[in-house]
């Protein structure tokens, strides 16, 4: 994890409101949206997880994942087994979030996006002690 000096406006998050903001003024909000704000809102804050390789043993392709939040990076199935950790997140949906990580646009769904949902939140409850505000906030939106 990388730490941002206290007291810094990060310009790009205000962006990232911006148009995440006027994409549900005209969208409906989905669970991917959401992720998407989430995983970018928490990489211009400095606390990116780490989704390219297994923070134990440095294997970078396994068919399970586990989002270890005290790594804040993912771990193969068998470090994670080895560790009494379920790996659940499957290989596609560890790339995709890869991927928006990188800060690619992504159309795909995730394959099993509950489980990819609850470990992102469980991370950001890890790192923030609680869940972003916005994602009450924003996934009330569509219900107006």
């Amino acid at each position: 994890l990388a730490f941002l000096p206290e007291g810094q406006v990060v310009k790009e998050r205000f962006e990232l409101l911006k148009k995440y903001i006027v994409y549900l003024s005209k969208n409906e909000p989905r669970i991917m949206d959401s992720l998407s704000f989430d995983l970018n809102w928490i990489t211009y804050s400095g606390f990116a997880p780490v989704f390219s390789h297994c923070c134990f043993c440095g294997i970078k392709s396994s068919d399970y994942w586990a989002l270890v939040p005290s790594e804040g990076a993912v771990s193969c199935k068998a470090c994670s087994v080895s560790r009494g950790i379920k790996a659940d997140i499957v290989e596609q949906d560890r790339i995709l979030v890869k991927e928006l990580l990188a800060g690619k646009t992504v159309k795909s769904q995730p394959k099993n996006i509950d489980i990819l949902e609850r470990a992102i939140n469980d991370y950001l409850v890890y790192i923030l002690g609680r869940p972003l505000k916005g994602r009450r906030v924003f996934g009330s939106i569509g219900s107006l």
